[in-house]
């Protein structure tokens, strides 16, 4: 928030171990951007039956990432595709676990 430093500047006495907080990107953050990713890359493969290169491109144009960057992330989530695998979950479960995006 703007300001906050300046605020915390005026009013703390020090950075103690439970006043600093980790900068950077948020892991849980990203943890979930990689569910719904491997979600999503599963309904295109398995659920629409696109090809690889035609779902590598609609997903860099959803989640605003590279077609290089992709492949990368899709190749980190075998576990869920094992879950997935295993589950065999119709498109409502996408829907419910993903509302915002269109199954």
């Amino acid at each position: 928030m703007r300001g906050k430093q300046k605020f915390d500047a005026l009013f703390t006495t020090g950075d103690t171990p439970g006043n600093l907080k980790k900068k950077g990107r948020d892991l849980r953050l990203l943890a979930r951007r990689n569910r719904c990713i491997a979600d999503r890359y599963y309904y295109y493969g398995y659920l629409t039956q696109k090809r690889y290169e035609v779902i590598i491109k609609l997903m860099s144009l959803e989640f605003f990432l590279s077609v290089e960057t992709l492949p990368g992330i899709i190749d980190s989530g075998t576990e869920r595709f094992t879950e997935l695998k295993e589950l065999e979950p119709p498109v409502a479960y996408f829907r419910k676990q993903w509302p915002f995006m269109k199954w």
